[in-house]
């Protein structure tokens, strides 16, 4: 797409408002909870990389014998699509590893590791709403045929070989991302009203989304599913992502105090 001259990719632009409202969210909480929010723009670029990065190389590497074994050198045309969300949240989490090592232990600021992760995820599942639009601009990310009223149609030439004749399939990009924008209002609700929530962001996160991956991969195609063993990475992944998540939240209410009524 060309604008005045210049040369840039809707892809891309969404996955970038995405970043942007993600770290505006992440921002407002840190100025509501008395932390500075500029830590949060500081640390966008170190989580925005790494979570490329990783989110790139686990896509390649779940269609390297269908896409990249033929053509290494398309690994580069990120524009294209094919980012893996659960490689950008490893690559997300190593980033704020390093940022928070490298630059608030440092600098010794006085914020636990714990309550920077919660200002983190606070925004995470908007970002990710937002960049699944992306999804919908390159056709990926849909699901099985449907004959439901609000499947999408999709072209003929980005369709698994088996449905050529099908037009209509499951918007799965558009349900994770209402299910990602449901997962937002609860945390910004739980923030406003004061519930004990506001104080598991990071758990929640884990639970919810790993929950909604869950589900959600059962309406893929199997062609598009990532297998080690026979087994469903996506769906192990999330299984790992809903322990850690209650194991989480089991460690911080052993010591966390009720919040007080507002």
């Amino acid at each position: 797409m060309n604008v005045f001259g210049l040369s840039f990719h809707p892809y891309g632009l969404i996955i970038g408002l995405g970043f942007l409202a993600g770290g505006y969210a992440s921002s407002w909480l840190a100025k509501r909870r008395g932390v500075n929010p500029d830590l949060i723009w500081d640390g966008l670029w170190w989580v925005l990389i790494p979570a490329l990065i990783g989110a790139r190389l686990y896509h390649v590497f779940d269609l390297w014998s269908e896409i990249y074994a033929a053509d290494p050198l398309s690994i580069l045309f990120i524009w294209n699509g094919g980012l893996g969300i659960f490689g950008g949240i490893i690559g997300g989490f190593l980033g704020i590893w390093m940022y928070y090592k490298l630059k608030i232990v440092n600098c010794k600021l006085k914020i636990p590791a714990k309550s920077f992760l919660d200002l983190v995820m606070f925004g995470l599942p908007l970002g990710q709403a937002i960049g699944r639009v992306g999804n919908f601009i390159n056709q990926e990310v849909y699901g099985l045929p449907t004959a439901l009223p609000w499947g999408i149609y999709i072209k003929p030439e980005n369709r698994l070989p088996e449905f050529q004749n099908i037009n209509l399939y499951h918007p799965l990009f558009a349900y994770e991302a209402i299910l990602n924008l449901l997962g937002f209002a609860v945390m910004l609700t739980a923030e406003k009203k004061n519930w004990q929530l506001k104080h598991y962001y990071l758990p929640f996160y884990l639970i919810w989304y790993g929950a909604v991956r869950f589900g959600l991969e059962f309406l893929r195609p199997r062609a598009w599913v990532w297998g080690v063993f026979r087994l469903d990475v996506a769906q192990i992944v999330s299984i790992m992502m809903v322990i850690s998540g209650i194991i989480l939240y089991a460690l911080k209410a052993k010591n966390l105090p009720l919040p007080k009524p507002s």
